[in-house]
């Protein structure tokens, strides 16, 4: 599964408390999540997909702007 490859796995790890993304937008623009923070915000978007009634094997699709949350 990608999402522990490239995220979960790390939560148990030292890497726990470092960034896993950084990102930059329009100059000045920026914003950095650690893997623990950004595990947050996965598990916040699976409940809200799991509240809108999806189901393992239904696919999404989702068109965003080039943010952090894409």
């Amino acid at each position: 599964n990608i999402s522990y490859n490239c995220l979960d796995r790390h939560l148990t790890t030292w890497r726990r408390n470092k960034a896993a993304l950084i990102w930059e937008g329009e100059p000045g623009d920026s914003r950095t999540l650690t893997y623990a923070q950004l595990h947050r915000e996965v598990c916040q978007f699976a409940n809200v997909l799991k509240q809108l009634g999806v189901k393992k094997g239904d696919r999404v699709g989702i068109y965003m702007p080039m943010i952090p949350e894409a």
